[in-house]
């Protein structure tokens, strides 16, 4: 196809695209206006060439867009944004939109094209699946607590029950301390959810990171070593403060759980080191057995376990004690990941905002 053909061809082409095809000049008005474009945003091609192109921009975008529409133009960069708009059928729209430089004779772009694609569809798609797992795990959820809270509850009733009619010290002690264990349980859970929902709110006096690691190591090493778990540390020297008290709750939480994985003993490595800004990184590997990807997804969800056996004297074989850490650490702003180890077991990475020691 000859140059003299392909001209019209190309013009055919973008006027009748499925997605919206908008292009300016150097000033950012608008100098090309396809069909599409005019569906999309209920103006004609005649009314919206010669305005600019913050016609098709809502407000609280226009910062933005600004910035890409410039680099375009200045450094020849392609952008992507999206934007959320009222169609003209009155309902709100979302947009893909690529940004990118028309080239020109000269170093500088002649102006930027600007492809805009309607992806309301699948944005309500994603929240209708969002929805359903968000109800799905609240569910599940829902029937653990009933589960979890029937079995204590019921427990403390039967012992109470047991002894309403009785004058024997020692059975009327025993009934008590059979309830009072129960519902102590039931504080408990309680506590954990709390924390796993708002984090921990109570006092945590800021402290040496690194200081703290090496107090809760040297509290846990016999410990360990008894159940032969031998553990390496790689602490590098920081100057950053975290709130001692979480920092150590996390640190038991995330190792009760690597030793637990490695029942016939094995290697615990716990890392402190510098992160981006003014973060510091936590990692706690194991050599256990490992997990399921699919398992991983759900690993921070209150009362998901992968052990055989659910002992209810203990909080966190009922699924609650990596829930709690993913609480704590929300609560400090901070993120936490768990992913598979090489070449076996987990490594567990937590990253949290931390403070500078003051160097006096």
């Amino acid at each position: 196809m000859s140059d003299d053909a392909m001209t019209p061809f190309l013009c055919s082409l973008c006027q009748h695209a499925g997605i919206a095809i908008i292009a300016t000049d150097q000033q950012f008005v608008i100098r090309f206006w396809n069909s599409a474009a005019e569906r999309m945003f209920g103006t004609s091609a005649s009314a919206a060439i010669g305005q600019p192109v913050w016609l098709i921009i809502p407000p609280e975008r226009h910062g933005l867009a600004q910035r890409m529409l410039e680099r375009a133009v200045t450094r020849g960069e392609t952008s992507e944004v999206e934007l959320r708009q009222t169609g003209p059928d009155g309902r709100k729209h979302y947009l893909a939109v690529t940004i990118s430089p028309v080239p020109g004779d000269q170093k500088q772009a002649a102006g930027v094209s600007i492809c805009a694609r309607d992806v309301t569809k699948g944005m309500d798609l994603m929240r209708d699946v969002a929805e359903t797992q968000r109800m799905s795990a609240l569910g599940s959820m829902s029937g653990a607590v009933a589960h979890h809270f029937n079995n204590l509850l019921g427990g403390a009733l039967t012992a109470l029950d047991f002894v309403q009619d009785s004058f024997e010290v020692e059975t009327l002690r025993r009934g008590l301390r059979t309830a009072m264990t129960a519902l102590s349980r039931v504080s408990e859970m309680t506590l954990a959810l709390l924390a796993f929902a708002e984090g921990d709110r109570s006092e945590s006096p800021m402290g040496d990171a690194v200081d703290t690691v090496r107090q809760f190591v040297s509290s846990r090493r016999k410990e360990w070593a008894n159940n032969h778990v031998s553990v390496e540390t790689e602490l590098q020297p920081l100057r950053a403060k975290l709130p001692s008290k979480r920092l150590m709750t996390i640190l038991r939480i995330l190792t009760t759980n690597a030793c637990e994985a490695m029942m016939g003993g094995g290697i615990l490595r716990i890392e402190l080191s510098k992160g981006p800004g003014m973060t510091v990184i936590l990692r706690v590997r194991d050599t256990g057995t490992g997990m399921a990807e699919e398992q991983i997804r759900h690993v921070f969800e209150p009362f998901f376990t992968t052990k055989q056996a659910v002992r209810p004297e203990d909080p966190e074989h009922i699924g609650l004690g990596l829930a709690i850490a993913y609480g704590l650490i929300r609560g400090l702003d901070g993120t936490i990941t768990l992913e598979r180890g090489d070449p076996s077991g987990m490594v567990c990475t937590v990253c949290l905002p931390s403070e500078l020691e003051s160097s006096g």
